[in-house]
């Protein structure tokens, strides 16, 4: 028993090949939005990062200056009560 050849026309290689070109351009768009997302996802994170360090620079710098002013204010001796802050 012989084998058959399939054989194709130019066209039918031609459209094959335009239906490849255009799997391999959507598979490259595909490819560049997922980077340019991993991108951003990056940058927030090292923004968030900042943020965190920056907020913990700020209480350490903060609390403190915080305790002197606690330390240094004039003590009320009814502090936290209800009867200071009404008018007679």
């Amino acid at each position: 028993m012989a084998t058959q050849t399939q054989t194709r026309t130019q066209t039918q290689r031609k459209v094959t090949a335009q239906k490849a070109a255009a799997t391999r351009r959507r598979n490259a768009a595909a490819r560049s939005r997922s980077a340019k997302k991993a991108a951003q996802t990056r940058a927030q994170a090292e923004l968030n990062t900042l943020q965190a360090v920056q907020l913990q620079a700020e209480r350490a710098a903060l609390i403190p200056v915080g305790a002197a002013l606690e330390a240094t204010a004039p003590s009320v001796s009814s502090r936290g009560s209800a009867s200071a802050y009404r008018s007679t």
